[in-house]
């Protein structure tokens, strides 16, 4: 299994795939393209290999599996396969924990809507909240397999959720102490009550011509 660099032209973009079947793929793709193409660098490696080198070359990214050409191509040494699949399934863990996060802010978003509004109804308003667009929610929602998140509007989300939790515990903070003054005026008209129904007692208890001697 291998990993190919092929440059179509000089100095002409260079598409990073994988192949089993190296010299077959290589000759295929010659002859589907017009410019003459030529074999920069030929490593060992999976899928894997294929998509670590993908990322590496991200900021000269092009199109599919193409990229504009940059002199590390030359020279890089990507992980042994046994490393990256440890790495991506680390990674999947990691994608996995931020998309669960991602559903919980969605849905945190939509919790000042009362309980009888619908799922529709919350997607729409978490979106309105968040910034987003109503299929992005929907899609963050439902934790679709292939929304892919990215940091920054992870941050992003984070930072407005972050803001509405604030926002809710200050409301919850005077509920509470709302809560707690009508208990205070509730205790005083009580012991009120209480006193006026023990000197209502004492007066019943106690005749009128002692009351005067």
């Amino acid at each position: 299994m291998f990993v190919y660099f092929l440059q179509a032209g000089d100095g002409g973009p260079v598409k990073i795939g994988f192949s089993t079947d190296l010299s077959t793929r290589i000759s295929s793709l010659k002859t589907g393209v017009f410019e003459a193409m030529k074999v920069l660098r030929v490593v060992e490696g999976t899928r894997d290999t294929e998509r670590w080198l993908h990322d590496r070359f991200s900021a000269v990214h092009k199109r599919g599996e193409w990229f504009h050409f940059h002199q590390d191509m030359l020279t890089v040494i990507p992980p042994d396969p046994d490393t990256l699949v440890a790495d991506a399934v680390e990674n999947e863990r990691r994608d996995q924990q931020l998309a669960m996060e991602m559903r919980q802010s969605v849905i945190l978003a939509s919790q000042d809507l009362p309980a009888t509004a619908t799922t529709k109804e919350r997607i729409a308003r978490s979106a309105e909240r968040l910034g987003i667009t109503g299929r992005r929610a929907r899609s963050l929602w439902y934790m679709s397999p292939k929304t892919a998140i990215r940091a920054h509007e992870a941050d992003r989300i984070r930072a407005i959720c972050r803001s509405l939790l604030a926002e809710r515990v200050d409301r919850l903070e005077q509920q509470a102490e709302a809560a707690r003054t009508a208990l205070r005026r509730l205790d005083g008209r009580a012991r009120r009550a209480h006193s006026d129904r023990q000197q209502d007692l004492l007066s019943l208890l106690v005749p009128e011509n002692i009351e005067n001697e």
